[in-house]
């Protein structure tokens, strides 16, 4: 089933209120917008439901604050599981040191992500596979978000790849930082976290271009599976004002590209 936002954001506006995800009869009040964003089946029991979904919040909102605030409003989050959401707004914000009203616009803001972060996810699905280099890899899903709302720009890639070799224990991962100008001085890259794999060491291979070597916790074989992650950023200096940031590990693109409250300057990201 296709994800709309529109209608997604509605069902989570409508599923918070009141005991939210522990109402007891909670399948019930699933919309199929949530059901298909979350990947909930028909005989999965509330339990499991709730599992689900409190795995997705952490899977796919990278800010520690805003996982919290998304469980809050959910009512998956210790302490803060009142309910009524009114009740959940001021536990949150009393664990958070923080007005209630403060606490409303941060729960509400972790659920636009939260939307947001599904509906790009699932559009990644849908995408035909893609193929990339000689790296005995083929791409079946490719998600990024650039981050261009603080001093540093933020570019987070998720890929899940299917091994076309007999044996692979390493991935190359490269990244592409084009100068704003001609004479500009060289732009620099931190890789700041990630999951799936061990980032090594840092490869600059031309004034714009990166590569280093991500190596898999364990060899993988022909046909099998696996997703990493791994996030960048752009230190201060680094032409971040109008800098775009493109993968060249896929030489097709099949990214879902999502920016924050873009700067003046700043262009649209490429993939």
């Amino acid at each position: 089933m296709p994800i709309e936002s529109a209608a997604l954001a509605k069902e989570l506006a409508q599923l918070c209120k009141g005991r939210a995800m522990l109402h007891p009869v909670l399948r019930e009040r699933l919309g199929p917008q949530v059901r298909a964003a979350f990947g909930i089946e028909d005989a999965d029991q509330p339990p499991a439901v709730r599992s689900k979904v409190r795995s997705c919040v952490r899977r796919l909102l990278h800010d520690e604050e805003l996982q919290k605030a998304a469980l809050a409003a959910l009512a998956l989050l210790p302490r803060a599981d009142q309910g009524l959401l009114k009740d959940r707004e001021t536990a949150f914000a009393r664990m958070r040191s923080f007005e209630a009203r403060t606490a409303r616009r941060r729960m509400r803001r972790a659920i636009r992500e939260l939307v947001n972060a599904l509906a790009e996810e699932h559009h990644g699905r849908s995408t035909p596979d893609v193929r990339c280099d000689d790296d005995g890899i083929v791409v079946r899903t490719f998600h990024a978000r650039m981050r261009l709302d603080s001093a540093q720009p933020r570019l987070y890639e998720r890929r899940t790849v299917e091994v076309t070799v007999d044996r692979l224990d390493r991935i190359a991962v490269r990244l592409t930082v084009p100068q704003p100008e001609p004479d500009a001085a060289e732009s620099d890259v931190e890789v700041c976290g990630g999951f799936g794999g061990e980032v090594g060491e840092l490869r600059r291979t031309s004034p714009v271009d990166f590569e280093w070597t991500l190596r898999l916790p364990r060899t993988l074989r022909l046909g099998d599976t696996h997703e990493y992650g791994v996030d960048f950023t752009i230190p201060p200096g680094g032409g971040c004002g109008r800098t775009t940031c493109s993968s060249r590990w896929c030489r097709a693109s099949g990214s879902s590209w999502r920016s924050g409250s873009t700067r003046p300057g700043c262009p649209s990201t490429s993939g």
